[in-house]
C-alpha cells in the first residue's frame, strides 16, 4: 500500500510491533499516530517508514515510499535520527 493510501483510523503495526492506528490523513513523512504499550494508549508522531505495516479489508499491507521519501528518509538518517 502506498504510504499516501494510508488513512485516518487504519490500524497499523510499528517496526518494533507496536500496535497501534493512524490519526491523520497527511501526505507528509510525518504521521500522527495513537500506540498502545504495556497497556497504556500514547499519542504522537513518527516518520512513516516506522509504520511497518497497515490492516485494509482485513489483511495486513506494507507501507510503499515513495522516491521522494525515500530520499528524506536517506536525509533524516545521516543528520542522526
Amino acid at each position: 500500500m502506498k504510504s499516501s493510501d494510508a488513512k485516518c483510523g487504519m490500524k497499523i503495526r510499528m517496526r518494533d510491533g507496536t500496535p497501534g492506528k493512524l490519526l491523520d490523513n497527511s501526505r507528509s513523512i510525518i504521521r500522527r499516530v495513537e500506540v498502545e504499550f504495556y497497556g497504556r494508549k500514547d499519542v504522537g508522531t513518527c516518520y512513516i517508514w516506522e509504520i511497518e505495516g497497515v490492516e485494509a479489508d482485513g489483511k495486513w499491507e506494507r507501507i510503499e515510499l515513495s522516491k521522494a521519501q525515500k530520499k528524506r528518509m536517506v536525509e533524516v538518517r545521516r543528520s542522526g535520527f
